[in-house]
């Protein structure tokens, strides 16, 4: 182990050592004074390398979490628009289908209606003629709520497109 300065001075005062022994104990000391300030550089180098990437990684770690939580708020947002969609969507539906099914009670009330005529004939005619004109309004609903039930399924189908990206 290296000798303390203090009493390499006194090695040094020693009478009875040569020139050639000082000149050597001094190079010596020289040297461990050398190495012990390279040896402090190195470690003052190293806790200031240690402190950047602590302060980077407490960076990060503080970027991360707020991400983190902000994606989780526009997910949270993002899946409730789309229940609150999907039930708004069910709720026309449902009124929908109620009018459907009025119109259907008012229009068969009024066809069942007793009606007077002058003969068979004109009976069948009419019957056909309402029969007809019945079909026509069942098609055109029909093509409405095929149309209808298309759309919201292409609506459903963005909207968990949406949601599966936002998940990733």
């Amino acid at each position: 182990s290296p000798t303390p300065p203090a009493e390499m001075q006194k090695v040094l005062d020693a009478r009875d050592h040569t020139e050639e022994e000082k000149a050597r104990i001094r190079q010596a000391i020289e040297e461990n004074a050398m190495e012990l300030d390279a040896q402090m550089s190195v470690a003052q180098s190293d806790r200031r390398r240690k402190e950047e990437i602590e302060k980077r990684l407490k960076e990060m770690e503080s970027k991360l979490l707020h991400g983190v939580d902000n994606l989780e708020l526009r997910n949270k947002m993002l899946e409730e628009a789309a229940a609150k969609g999907q039930r708004d969507i069910e709720d026309r539906e449902r009124a929908k289908a109620e009018r459907e099914r009025e119109i259907e009670k008012l229009e068969e009330a009024k066809l069942l209606k007793e009606e007077k005529f002058a003969s068979k004939k004109e009976e069948a005619a009419d019957k056909t003629r309402k029969l007809k004109k019945m079909f026509g309004k069942y098609q055109t609903a029909k093509e409405d709520l095929e149309e209808h039930a298309a759309a919201i399924g292409r609506e459903k189908d963005d909207m968990m497109d949406s949601i599966r990206l936002l998940r990733r």
